[in-house]
């Protein structure tokens, strides 16, 4: 095999895995440009509670990502992926329901929580070689940065469809079935199998 080939292994892993983030991003970008615009529809909303329904969920993830790594060392990166998807999932279906500003903060935080970027790029570090690192990563990237593509044109298509809980709902299933994608489809990590 030629230096820099990737094996059918690494090719289904970094394939897999590129989906679930895919779906993740797709699922989180799609919602993103009508937040504002939802947020004042709720009761109880001010422009500062719209603004921390907002902005919670990016300082949540940050917040995060430190310690869904260290929990993904001790107990693997599958498990803290599937963890960190679920939390997304429910904030998701939370929001879908949250007929107040507050509940959709908190729903906001619940998806803020699900901070499994880093978690991911972890699991391509342990599962594939040095030389092929960067180009596996790239891959996931563009997977990624396609979907958010996708999320921001098709998003304001949907809104003029369907309502924007509808479209929390519909996320929450995307997410979902990402999170069914890592169970089923993705192998634990090789060097947790050997514990």
């Amino acid at each position: 095999m030629k230096k820099g080939t990737f094996t059918s292994y690494e090719i289904s892993f970094i394939v897999s895995l590129s989906i679930a983030m895919a779906l993740r991003q797709l699922a989180m970008v799609m919602i993103l440009p009508f937040m504002s615009v939802y947020g004042n529809t709720l009761l109880y909303n001010t422009p500062v509670l719209v603004g921390i329904a907002l902005g919670i969920y990016g300082l949540i993830q940050g917040i995060m990502q430190m310690p869904f790594g260290s929990l993904s060392d001790r107990i693997g990166r599958k498990n803290v992926l599937t963890i960190g998807s679920l939390f997304l999932a429910s904030g998701l279906a939370l929001a879908a329901i949250a007929d107040n500003i507050y509940l959709l903060i908190i729903a906001r935080a619940l998806q803020g929580i699900g901070a499994i970027a880093a978690v991911c790029f972890s699991w391509i570090g342990d599962n594939i070689p040095d030389e092929k690192r960067n180009q596996s990563m790239s891959i996931v990237g563009m997977f990624s940065g396609s979907a958010a593509v996708i999320g921001f044109v098709g998003g304001p298509f949907l809104y003029n469809i369907i309502s924007v809980p509808k479209m929390f709902a519909g996320c929450s299933v995307l997410v979902f079935l990402s999170w069914i994608y890592i169970v089923i489809f993705i192998k634990k990590d090789k060097a947790k199998e050997a514990h």
